[in-house]
């Protein structure tokens, strides 16, 4: 028989915060293009995580959980007619990317919300390439890889994350190039 896995570490305050703030920059460019109730909802589950996280209160309920994942569903349905195509596929993502913030308990989770924002940030560019959009979006990279090297290493400070995270991206800014080219 196969022995149960122990649960993970706790996420840290530190790393929560990490994890907030880039879901906040990963989703700026996206809500613009987002329908009015997927950014109200959006940003009321990151305001209710932020309070969550300043008071060190208990998560909502796996109940509540599963049924603000249904009504945003049948949201995104009624919104679009349809849960398949661009424009239905990035609301499902930026939905389930803000209820994921309202569940995360253990660093698990925490690469959960890290890979839901690598995913989104491609989702920038479906819209708009401008300048703008690609400045906001390296500046969420940097944050998401910094959060990430918050996950690996908990106790390091917010500067020797971001140090971290700019030279692991500036390490693979070579390999992206190449791809690039070929």
């Amino acid at each position: 028989m196969a022995s149960k896995r122990p649960p993970g570490p706790l996420l840290a305050r530190s790393q929560v915060l990490w994890l907030m703030a880039c879901s906040a920059l990963t989703l700026a460019p996206d809500l613009e293009h987002a329908p009015l109730w997927l950014t109200a909802s959006v940003g009321l589950a990151l305001a209710w995580r932020t309070a969550i996280w300043w008071r060190s209160a208990a998560l909502p309920s796996r109940w509540l959980l599963n049924f603000l994942v249904v009504s945003g569903t049948a949201g995104v349905f009624l919104t679009y007619y349809q849960l398949f195509g661009k424009d239905p596929g990035v609301a499902l993502l930026i939905l389930f990317l803000g209820l994921k913030l309202l569940e995360m308990r253990r660093a698990r989770d925490g690469l959960s919300v890290i890979f839901l924002c690598y995913f989104l940030l491609l989702t920038h560019f479906l819209n708009e390439q401008g300048l703008g959009v690609a400045g906001l979006t390296l500046a969420a990279l940097v944050s998401i890889t910094a959060a990430l090297a918050s996950l690996a290493h908990a106790g390091q400070s917010a500067l020797a994350c971001l140090r971290l995270s700019g030279l692991m991206l500036a390490q693979s800014a070579p390999f992206m190039l190449v791809f690039f080219v070929l």
